[in-house]
């Protein structure tokens, strides 16, 4: 992340190694864009056992939605409002065995989805 005086300017996402260029030059006249709401995301351990954590980081408030999908079934849906920074738990130990993608909408739009196995105990 790339954060200047609290704003979040631009997100790296996970690559696992690939890598990713990224070409700016720094002015001391650069004034950060607030009117347009910015995230990160992360969701780790991927591989889980007992629970998965969905770390959050934005510039605005915002309502969130998490939908937690087995094989394209929506199991759990979890609302919260005024959402800016934060770090939430999710269990996938009473969900089926298939394909588990959590997906988080931040005021109505689908802004990250990630994919989770439920390791065997």
């Amino acid at each position: 992340m790339l954060i200047s005086k609290g704003n979040l300017i631009h997100t790296f996402e996970s690559d696992f190694g690939d890598g990713e260029n990224l070409s700016f030059t720094a002015s001391p006249d650069f004034v950060t864009d607030t009117t347009n709401a910015k995230y990160a995301f992360s969701l780790y351990p991927r591989l889980v056992k007992d629970t998965t954590e969905l770390s959050v980081v934005s510039n605005k408030l915002s309502d969130m939605e998490v939908l937690i999908t087995v094989d394209g079934t929506i199991w759990e849906k979890h609302e919260y409002k005024s959402v800016q920074n934060g770090t939430f738990m999710y269990s996938p130990y009473h969900l089926p065995k298939g394909r588990i993608v959590v997906e988080v909408l931040m005021n109505g739009v689908s802004k990250f989805k990630g994919r989770i196995n439920k390791r065997q105990l």
